[in-house]
């Protein structure tokens, strides 16, 4: 029986390492099995992978993180009027911030140390369209899951949407 991967092209996105795990897996199981498993099987695997790397045991929490981290894409994406280069080391840093911020918003883990964040007013200054952006993010967050994005969590995200934004626009 054959399933179809309705995650694949995020898989291959957001999780092209796992992916390509994934993928070679797949070929081995083909060629030394002679099956004829697909590209979906190989994202199917992928998720196990990226599900024990975040050290799941719920994998319905993977398709979860998965669309926050389309979610928050998108906003990026349109935000800026970008399209982002997947094999860029930032992109990569990138989602992989979201995959950790997107699980600790599904288990309403809030990452807040309550400490006056002077870096905020430095990240502010120095990155204000990216700051802008993670307004609209918060916002969004705010509105859909009713998750309030703090202080601290808000300069790491800017510095990550500035760092993948800028080094597009550069390359």
């Amino acid at each position: 029986i054959q399933l179809k991967n309705a995650l694949l092209w995020e898989t291959k996105k957001f999780y092209h390492q796992e992916y390509l795990m994934g993928k070679y897996a797949v070929d081995l199981l083909n060629e030394k099995l002679g099956t004829e498993f697909t590209e979906d099987e190989a994202g199917f695997i992928a998720l196990h992978i990226v599900n024990v790397e975040l050290d799941e045991d719920n994998m319905d929490h993977i398709f979860q993180v998965t669309k926050v981290i389309q979610e928050i894409s998108t906003i990026v994406k349109y935000h800026f009027h970008t399209e982002f280069d997947t094999s860029n080391a930032y992109y990569y840093r990138f989602i992989t911030h979201l995959k950790f911020f997107a699980l600790r918003l599904l288990k309403n883990n809030q990452f807040n140390e309550e400490e006056e964040n002077e870096l905020l007013d430095v990240v502010k200054d120095k990155y204000c369209a990216s700051y802008e952006c993670v307004l609209k993010i918060r916002n969004f967050l705010k509105r859909k899951y009713k998750y309030p994005l703090h202080e601290d969590e808000i300069v790491y995200l800017t510095i990550h949407v500035h760092r993948v934004v800028h080094k597009i626009k550069k390359g």
